[in-house]
């Protein structure tokens, strides 16, 4: 089972997603990739886009690590009433009919060492993919999220993981 086969295996269950009971909530399609640094979980996110878009300008890579905080969190992606509009917030406007890959990357490193503070950013994440829609501010019309996928990285998995080969 090679890289090209589990990028076509991700891609068939983006669509097998995507395939809904118009009666059904419509969310993004969300994956989490774990591991260590380096095995390639950004270089799958652009494989996806260019397999499921054929265009990797459609692909949003937004650097978690450094939010440590709501502040930064509404800084990077949600916005603030009175700030500029976000890459997140320009990117979903300008796509939301085609959809793209927001890349969420190394979204285990946000809030630090602070438990507390990391539970609070997830959940804020969380409300995206569990509404399937956004509401920029200063906006009353929410955007569409149901045809974007979004993928999560991070280290969490690493000490779990490390040492196991596909021999073991």
């Amino acid at each position: 089972f090679g890289q090209e086969e589990v990028i076509s295996s991700m891609v068939d269950v983006i669509y097998a997603h995507q395939i809904r009971k118009p009666e059904d909530k419509v969310r993004p399609a969300s994956m989490f990739l774990v591991g260590s640094t380096g095995i390639g979980k950004s270089e799958m996110a652009k494989a996806i886009t260019e397999k499921l878009f054929k265009d990797e300008s459609l692909l949003l890579n937004l650097s978690m690590g450094e939010v440590h905080n709501e502040y930064l969190m509404n800084e990077k992606v949600f916005g603030t009433p009175h700030g500029d509009p976000t890459e997140f917030e320009q990117f979903v406007k300008s796509n939301e009919r085609t959809g793209g890959v927001i890349l969420w990357d190394e979204v285990s490193n946000m809030g630090g060492s602070n438990l507390a503070q990391k539970d609070q950013l997830f959940k804020m994440l969380y409300g995206l993919t569990e509404e399937g829609t956004w509401t920029p501010p200063n906006e009353s019309d929410p955007i569409d999220l149901s045809k974007f996928v979004f993928i999560f990285t991070g280290n969490d998995g690493e000490k779990l993981f490390s040492g196991i080969s596909a021999d073991d």
